[in-house]
Order: C-alpha cells, then sequence, then structure tokens
C-alpha cells in the first residue's frame, strides 16, 4: 500500500533538515533523530518520554546502541533533555530546535557522555507513544521553530490513557507496539477508553485469580467488542422507549 498523506505526515521545519544534512553524523543517529522526530513533531508536541528500550524496540536494534548514540546527539546538543528519568519514568526528549548551538565536531572527540539519570530506567508507568496520528488541517499549521505547543486528539489522549492504565495493570511500560493497531482501531470506530479499561481490570484480575498470565492485548479484544455491542444495543433500545414515549404522551 502506498504511502498517502491522509493517513498522517509530520511538519519539520526546513530550516531542522537544512541543519541536519549538512551536519556530520552517522546512520544510527540519523535513525534515532527521526525516530524522535515521528513519535514527538509526528504528534504536534516538542518533547515526549522516550526511554533507550522504546527506541531500541521501534527502529529494531540493541539498547546498548541506542543509548551510546542518543547520548553522542545529547552531548552533541541535536537532541536535548526537557525532564530526567526517573524510577518510573522515562527521560522526555526532543530535538534541539536551536540548530546554532549543535556541535557535529563532538562526534569524533568524546565517546558517549553519560547524562544524570540516563543509567535508571523506568520500571512503570507509560512509555510508549501512540500509534500514527491525524491529520492537521492547513489553517493549523504553525512553526515549530519557536514555541511549539503541544497539541493532540482525543483519540490520542484516549491512546495514552489506555496505554497508561495497560502499563499500571500489568505493571509494565505500557502496550507492545504490535497491540497498537488494535488499541487505534477500536478507539476509532467508538469504543469508549473507559469501557476498554474496565474490561482489562475485570478479566484480568480473573486471569491472576486463576493463576495465569496475560501476554498481550489481544487477549481482551473479543471481550470488549461484546461488551461495546451490548452496550450500543442497550443504547439503541432505549432510544426506541424513548420515542415511543415521546408520541404516546
Amino acid at each position: 500500500m502506498a504511502a498517502q498523506l491522509e493517513n498522517g505526515y509530520t511538519l519539520i521545519a526546513h530550516e531542522l533538515l537544512e541543519s541536519l544534512y549538512k551536519t556530520r553524523i552517522n546512520g544510527s543517529q540519523a535513525n534515532i533523530i527521526m525516530f524522535i522526530f515521528r513519535f514527538t513533531y509526528g504528534f504536534h508536541r516538542k518533547s515526549h518520554e522516550l526511554g533507550n528500550a522504546f527506541i531500541a524496540e521501534g527502529m529494531g536494534i540493541r539498547k546498548d546502541q541506542v543509548k551510546r548514540e542518543l547520548n553522542k546527539l545529547i552531548d552533541m546538543k541535536i537532541v536535548k533533555v526537557f525532564e530526567e528519568s526517573t524510577h518510573v519514568k522515562a527521560r522526555v526528549i526532543g530535538i534541539n530546535t536551536n540548530t546554532a548551538e549543535w556541535d557535529s565536531n563532538k562526534k569524533s572527540t568524546q565517546g558517549a557522555k553519560k547524562t544524570p539519570g540516563d543509567e535508571i530506567e523506568p520500571t512503570v508507568g507509560a512509555n510508549q507513544s501512540p500509534p500514527p496520528g491525524g491529520y492537521l488541517p492547513p489553517q493549523d499549521i504553525y512553526s515549530f521553530k519557536d514555541n511549539l505547543k503541544d497539541i493532540t486528539t482525543d483519540e490520542n489522549n484516549d491512546f495514552e490513557k489506555v496505554n497508561k492504565e495497560y502499563g499500571r495493570i500489568h505493571q509494565c511500560m505500557g502496550l507492545k507496539p504490535s497491540d497498537w493497531p488494535t488499541v487505534t482501531e477500536l478507539l476509532s470506530k467508538g469504543v469508549q477508553a473507559d469501557l476498554i479499561i474496565n474490561v482489562m481490570e475485570e478479566k484480568h484480575a480473573k486471569k491472576v485469580e486463576d493463576g495465569g498470565k496475560v501476554h498481550s492485548f489481544s487477549f481482551y479484544t473479543n471481550a470488549i467488542k461484546e461488551k461495546h455491542k451490548g452496550k450500543g444495543a442497550k443504547s439503541s433500545r432505549m432510544s426506541i422507549f424513548d420515542e415511543l414515549e415521546r408520541e404516546l404522551g
């Protein structure tokens, strides 16, 4: 299937692109930057929680390689740390839009500089980010160069909510990337985030009580669809009764 703009796109200031292709970075560093672009500007925000493990899984490379190359990018001031990591959340990073501060010469003279808190990997919480976002209307196009504002759609907010609660319920980092399309499809079809969370809590508690373990979000899919269908049928019946009552009244 051919890539289409209507399926989502990422707005990147020309100045950033021009500075990047003039900067001496290796392939792994360039890919990490593209990954950061996707999960920040791709969701109309300037920074986000991005742990080394999450980046490594998304890119299909080793975590130690991400750690090494990402720290070089931070040392070169191409990537900016907005918030340090804690025991429950990854550090918040983004691209440094002040390209005059970039120093690519450091890559050949310094190794992977350790950033405070970098060694701490979060144990719980929503570290992962939602799947491809929606369309930004032309009238809402704005510059990422100066005061970029965090803007998320309701669907993305619902995804973040489900993702965070999945991490809480299962004591993990959040949804697996392989589960993102399923959750996104459910939300796009009108399934409420609260309904999804309620089903997860109920079925997970029952599974644990029976001595089992939930390995992926797909364990809940059928139950969520059934509950959503039942809720829709109930609403439909209520609508008919309301209409009859109005006619008879």
